[in-house]
Parts: structure tokens; sequence; C-alpha cells
């Protein structure tokens, strides 16, 4: 027995070398973003409603993603002098951790936003019928909620369709969850965030100037 569990760790183990191959993630991003340049072609947005009174950041697990989003969001439409905007967030399938991981709050952090004592919540269709505004982070999360609610279809916004620079296909309409991810990954995710937001803020209910 210890025999067999040892050939099955040596395979296992030439299985996660070969699949961790720098060529082997070069072929596999290049299929990733093939595959979106097809399928992602049909992803769009629903136009943004004429006046925003509130805006529901969601990912899956609303512990990395759609909290620093909304609070971040709340920020800048105060800034933006559009204060009246609330922002709240919650997660498809609400994480049991209870809590945002470490490298999220520190990632977090130097953006000025505290993730500290953030606690998740589900998402529910009260929740969203309570929101002008549904911001998601993928596609599939777009499509899924679009199935689930459908008389609410209209107000799901998908956050990476709105940035003007995407690195390729799949990241024009996914931001990917960092939950697990060196926080290197975390910083690159809001930072991503927070480039698009400071532009999607200045678009909604946009400030008339008199002349």
């Amino acid at each position: 027995m210890p025999a067999a569990r040892a050939s099955r760790s040596h395979v296992a183990l030439m299985i996660r070398t070969v699949l961790t191959h720098p060529v082997v993630m070069m072929l596999k991003r290049y299929a990733r973003e093939v595959r979106w340049s097809i399928a992602g072609s049909g992803v769009r947005n629903p136009a943004i409603p004429r006046q925003v009174r509130s805006v529901l950041f969601v990912c899956l697990g609303n512990i990395c993603r759609s909290p620093f989003g909304a609070l971040l969001a709340e920020r800048l439409f105060r800034e933006a002098g559009k204060g009246d905007i609330k922002c709240s967030s919650a997660g498809i399938r609400a994480s049991q951790a209870a809590r945002s991981p470490a490298d999220a709050v520190a990632a977090a952090r130097s953006y000025g936003i505290r993730l500290d004592d953030h606690v998740p919540r589900q998402l529910l269709r009260d929740l969203v019928a309570a929101h002008d505004v549904v911001m998601v982070m993928e596609a599939s999360q777009q499509q899924q909620l679009q199935a689930t609610y459908p008389e609410f279809r209209d107000r799901f916004l998908l956050l990476p369709l709105l940035d003007d620079s995407p690195a390729g296909a799949y990241e024009r309409c996914n931001l990917p969850d960092p939950f697990g991810q060196p926080i290197e990954v975390f910083e690159a995710c809001y930072a991503r965030i927070d480039r698009v937001l400071r532009r999607w803020v200045s678009a909604v209910n946009p400030i008339e100037r008199s002349a």
C-alpha cells in the first residue's frame, strides 16, 4: 500500500508539473482568448438608468470584489457631488468564512477602504428589487442572474464591460476572482475596479451645469 500511494503521488506530481509548465499555461491562455473572442462577442450591457439612486455590487462570495467595489463607489459618488446614491453589496453564494481574507483587507487599505469588519451577505430577490443597478463581475454571473430574475434583467451591468482598456477577450467580459491568490492579484483586481469606477461614476446622473 505505501508503494502504491507513493506511485500515485508521483503521477500526481508529474501531472501538476505538466499542467503548470509555462508552455502549457501559454496554450491554455491562448485557447481561453479564442473561446472568449467568440463567446464574448454577444455579451452586452443594458443602458444605465436615467436616474440612479442605488447600486448593488455582486460577486460570488461577497468578501473580495463586491464589498470593495461598493465602498469605493460610494466614496467616489460622494466626492463627485452625488452622495445621494447609495451603494451596497451581496454574494450569489455568500461566503461561510464570515470575513474578507487578509490579503483583500490589506490590498483595500491602500485605497482607504476598510474591509476588516465586512460581513458577507446573501443575494436575495428583495435586494435586487431594491436597487436600480446591480453590478456583477463575470459574464456568467450576469447570465445567471438575468435568468434567475428575468423581470430585473435590465438592471444587471457587467463591470468589466465598462473597462475601456481590457487586456483581452476574456478580461473584456470577466473580472476574475482573486480569492486564494497572492496579494498582487488582489492589488491588480482592485486597481482595475478603481479605474473602471472612476470613469463610470462620472457618467451616472450627470450634473447639469448652468451656462
